[in-house]
């Protein structure tokens, strides 16, 4: 059982993130947000500036020498969680949640 968990973790680390990652992208547009997922089934969400309430940002000690931060965007409806983004876009994406308030 331990083999079959290890093997999937591989599996998944080694196929699927880097296709995940490569294929996820944001946009910061005049209105709100722009989030592109999917390899084979492709999405794009649209969150609108001024219904984000609230812009978080986590980094720990390697996302901050690596010069990036993870940015969870707060809705009313719902949290979206982004892939850790350049500093500069998180500042964009906090300035964005502000100047809807």
């Amino acid at each position: 059982m331990a083999a079959f968990a290890l093997l999937s973790a591989v599996i998944e680390s080694v196929l699927v993130v880097p296709v995940a990652v490569r294929n996820f992208r944001v946009e910061i547009v005049p209105g709100g947000v722009l989030v592109y997922r999917g390899a084979m089934f492709r999405s794009v969400d649209h969150i609108p500036g001024s219904k984000i309430t609230l812009v978080r940002r986590q980094s720990g000690p390697l996302l901050q020498h690596l010069g990036v931060a993870k940015c969870v965007l707060f809705t009313p409806a719902r949290e979206v969680s982004l892939l850790p983004l350049s500093d500069m876009d998180v500042e964009r994406l906090m300035q964005l949640g502000a100047d809807d308030v």
